[in-house]
């Protein structure tokens, strides 16, 4: 049997759409490496031992946040290397009933207020070592 004219095309660009987009020629491990690594804290670790700003891995794994993800508030990071500019941590997603009483404080209205001086959570609680 011989296939011509339209059809021969047509098969011919059915067997090509079918080898290109089938789903099962690309292999497992090819769609994985597509994927971004999970962020673990010891790749935080790893990369702040050194960097601005460092982390003292020992201190926070003492610290009340120990058993936290470093991206549970530092939400901005996806991947790493991640920006030098990221998101404010909002303390208030944890701790909204101390959040409240800040903001209605003196110091929590003079940081609304874009005071730069104003202090906040981590003026008197420390960063990673609370």
């Amino acid at each position: 049997m011989v296939i011509k004219g339209h059809k021969y095309l047509a098969v011919v660009f059915l067997v090509f759409f079918l080898s290109a987009f089938n789903p099962f020629v690309y292999s497992k491990e090819k769609t994985q490496e597509k994927k971004p690594a999970k962020l673990t804290n010891q790749t935080c670790f790893d990369c702040h031992a050194d960097n601005d700003p460092v982390v003292d891995q020992k201190k926070f794994n003492a610290s009340v946040h120990q058993g936290l993800s470093c991206v549970d508030c530092h939400q901005g990071i996806k991947e790493v290397p991640h920006d030098d500019k990221l998101p404010k941590v909002d303390c208030g997603q944890c701790h909204p009933q101390v959040q409240a009483k800040f903001s209605d404080s003196l110091h929590g209205r003079a940081l609304a207020a874009g005071d730069k001086l104003a202090p906040r959570c981590s003026s008197c609680h420390g960063k990673h070592d609370i």
